[in-house]
């Protein structure tokens, strides 16, 4: 029984119906389902979708005991509790659902902030805004080294020059150029003719 059950929730896609009732009358609806369900099956090409009757049809239950399943689970994350004897499966994995619980709990959390204008990466430590406030806590900044300070404590700071060098490409380009070897046509070597050349095959008396 279990085993159908995992199944069922495994192949179902539970999601709130978003579409109103049925217009029966003029400003009266029926009333509109309380889960919207779409069943997939799998086969050899992958994943489809097929219609409830279908899905009742391959697994063979009743559709109202499929009903209880899927609104169950939608309504409380949970499967139907097994009365028959006594509840056979919901004490085999109550100390793994604890554990996942206590697990999550000790994450720490961030803030919820949102981008700030001009920062594109914002990351979840704020690193942007601790240093947007200390720097406002501060009066007056005459010299800028005090921003430099600041920013180190937050992040490395690399100075043009001293930290990593600087090359000048243009300084290079004309060292390029001084040595460079400037070739003239017909003068530094010889052009080819070739129309002059076919002329005088054809002009031949030979030919």
């Amino acid at each position: 029984m279990f085993e159908i059950n995992q199944f069922v929730l495994k192949h179902c896609v539970t999601s709130k119906p978003k579409r109103p009732g049925i217009k029966i009358k003029e400003n009266v609806r029926n009333k509109p389902n309380a889960i919207s369900v779409k069943y997939n099956i799998k086969t050899s090409k992958g994943t489809i979708p097929v219609w409830k009757k279908t899905f009742v049809a391959i697994l063979g239950i009743g559709k109202n005991r499929l009903e209880r399943i899927v609104s169950r689970y939608h309504q409380t994350g949970g499967l139907p509790a097994e009365n028959r004897g006594g509840d056979q499966i919901s004490h085999k994995t109550a100390a793994k659902r604890q554990a996942i619980k206590n697990f999550i709990e000790g994450f720490n959390c961030w803030d919820t902030h949102y981008a700030l204008v001009g920062h594109s990466f914002l990351p979840p430590y704020r690193v942007f805004g601790q240093i947007e406030r200390k720097i406002k806590k501060c009066a007056t900044i005459i010299n800028p080294e005090m921003y430099v300070k600041i920013i180190k404590e937050y992040a490395t700071v690399l100075r043009m020059g001293e930290d990593y060098p600087i090359f000048d490409w243009k300084m290079y380009v004309k060292i390029i150029k001084e040595y460079a070897t400037v070739l003239r046509m017909g003068e530094d070597y010889p052009i080819f003719d070739w129309k002059s050349e076919v002329k005088k095959v054809l002009k031949s008396p030979g030919s």
